[in-house]
């Protein structure tokens, strides 16, 4: 008897469903449970996967002095089931000030570095936890109030550069490509007596290398212009100023600039803010920024101590975390339209009361929604966990080859119909450093048309039909090899919200394909193949399963395109269900011969 799937139950699984309006993200506070609410100093905060166990870990820089004279900088594993660990804790100077997780030297682990009231430290991962001070070596010999620094490829021979932001004279890094450094400030005309708090690299001209923005604060207690600069990379290896052109030549006493394409038109814009300030730049696409500022909504005028971009609730634009001096810390949510709306209360992250200094929106439980990590100073640090929503989402993890190890200036764009998503992956700015995982939000799209990356080496790689709710790696230039789902990733932390049934891969293809899905809860599984006839053509029923992520070739599901008497089938389409535990969902593949 031939087993028939009703076209009826195929076309309504593939009709679009009623649109339904998400429940808002919300947030609880776990800082306690997963044991990283320590008080002290709180300056800086950093995330990376050190140890290369899918988890990402962080970083907080603390100022010892007073009745916190032995507070020491913390260095927090994360376990990968909602807990950290405290790995290890540094004490190099009296004042921390800024870190970041770096992979300086391509060799494929996050080294760390950290800025200080007595110079840089550079500390170099030698595995298994364990890291080496090498700034001598390195010739980061730089002394004095340092507090910031700033990677990118500028030259784009695929060894990052770094840029130190310091009160006084700012220093410029070239990397010699053997894991030491060369001062390049003055041929590079990027000097300056200053008193620069925050730099930070990005491509503002869409032209493919890297500029500088630098912002300046305290200029009345050191007697020299504090405007704000934006260097423009000539791509000779020198730089132009022209912030007073570019109109972003702020004065003040500024804290944080961060970039981010906060309304989906192609290029980067930038938020600063400082004491008693905040702007917000948007790019024209033509060499120049308008202050929208207060059209968009953002100009509650308290000092502001960091900020981070990151599209909390999913919907496909980035949203703004702000952390505040004085006053309250802000969840900005926005609304699509180029305004925001501050929600920090509607969403339970209100911190008032207390100094908030760094801050980071980062996935730490790998569930796919960004949560929130803010260091205080003076008071006990908090770690918002995301609640989610039903929207749906992609992570992207790049990895270097001609270009950086850490992919630091290549941008990430991700197509869904007519909207368009641009990241550049950065090593973030004053006090915020979020890693290097791209994040889109998705809202109700399944699968991104397309996904570009566009690397400093000028390689392109695209690839389409990527299904949604998973991290995918893309290694420079080797597309194919590269697109398998992380089943590590998702399968051990994290709590899988729904059942799912993903696009296979490849689509179309010839003659084996892998169908990913997602089980909520462990149950029988079956995974059966129709033609466009509704006739079973294979049986791929794995049984008995328990909840977690099938998504790679070792543990998706597998068809080679035969029936259940071993035949080839013909070219076309055909259709594959997933049933388990009352769920059913349909998806349509093509064989192409």
């Amino acid at each position: 008897m031939i087993q028939r799937l009703s076209l009826i139950v195929i076309f309504m699984a593939m009709s679009p469903l009623p649109f339904v309006v998400p429940a808002r993200a919300d947030f609880t506070e776990v800082a306690g449970e997963a044991r990283v609410d320590d008080g002290g100093l709180g300056a800086g905060v950093a995330c990376g996967d050190y140890d290369g166990d899918g988890h990402l870990d962080i970083y907080v820089s603390r100022s010892g002095w007073g009745e916190f004279i032995d507070d020491l900088d913390t260095l927090y594993h994360n376990n990968g089931d909602g807990t950290f660990t405290k790995e290890g804790k540094f004490k190099h100077a009296e004042m921390g000030f800024d870190p970041v997780f770096v992979d300086y030297d391509n060799d494929g682990d996050l080294d760390l570095c950290l800025c200080t009231n007595q110079g840089v430290f550079l500390h170099r991962n030698q595995g298994g936890g364990i890291f080496r001070e090498v700034r001598e070596e390195a010739g980061l010999r730089r002394g004095g109030f340092i507090y910031t620094p700033a990677f990118g490829d500028y030259d784009k021979d695929g060894h990052l550069d770094i840029y130190l932001g310091i009160s006084g004279q700012n220093s410029f890094y070239r990397s010699n490509r053997d894991g030491t450094f060369s001062d390049v400030t003055q041929e590079a005309g990027v000097g300056g007596h200053r008193n620069s708090f925050s730099v930070h690299f990005f491509d503002y001209d869409n032209d493919g290398d890297l500029d500088i923005y630098v912002l300046n604060g305290g200029g009345r207690f050191i007697g020299a212009d504090n405007r704000d600069l934006l260097y423009r990379n000539n791509g000779d290896g020198t730089f132009t100023e022209i912030g007073q052109k570019a109109e972003v030549n702020h004065m003040g006493d500024g804290r944080c600039v961060i970039s981010g394409d906060y309304d989906n038109d192609g290029d980067l814009d930038l938020f600063v803010g400082g004491d008693g300030y905040t702007a917000l730049y948007r790019n024209n696409n033509d060499g120049t920024f308008t202050d929208v500022t207060k059209e968009a909504g953002l100009n509650k005028s308290t000092q502001v101590e960091a900020a981070c971009f990151g599209d909390y609730d999913n919907d496909g634009y980035l949203d703004l975390y702000v952390s505040r001096w004085w006053g309250v810390n802000s969840l900005y949510h926005n609304n699509g339209d180029g305004t925001f709306k501050d929600e920090a209360k509607k969403n339970g992250v209100v911190i008032e009361g207390l100094r908030s200094t760094g801050t980071i929106l980062f996935d730490y439980d790998n569930d796919g929604d960004l949560d929130i990590f803010v260091a205080t100073y003076g008071g006990t640090q908090k770690l918002y966990r995301n609640n989610g929503t039903n929207h749906h989402w992609l992570q992207v993890k790049l990895e270097g080859v001609k270009s950086n190890r850490d992919g630091i200036g290549a941008r990430v764009q991700v197509e869904l119909g007519e909207l368009k998503m641009m990241r550049e992956i950065s090593s973030g700015s004053f006090r915020v450093h979020p890693g290097f995982i791209a994040h889109f939000g998705m809202a109700d799209h399944e699968k991104a048309d397309k996904v570009e990356v566009y690397w400093p080496s000028g390689e392109v790689d695209v690839l389409y039909d990527i299904p949604a709710d998973q991290l995918i790696t893309i290694k420079e230039g080797e597309t194919d090899s590269s697109v398998q789902p992380h089943d590590k990733r998702y399968a051990v932390w994290g709590k899988i919200k729904r059942n799912q049934l993903l696009q296979n891969y490849p689509n179309p293809f010839n003659p084996e394909t892998w169908i990913p899905y997602r089980l909520a809860q462990s149950g029988e599984v079956k995974i059966q193949v129709f033609n466009m006839r509704g006739q079973l053509v294979r049986d791929l029923s794995p049984g008995y399963q328990p909840a977690g992520s099938y998504l790679n070739r070792c543990r998706a599901a597998y068809w080679d395109g035969r029936n259940e008497v071993g035949e080839r089938v013909s070219s076309g389409t055909y259709f594959y269900r997933l049933q388990t535990n009352g769920f059913i969902a349909t998806r349509r593949m093509v064989i192409v011969k």
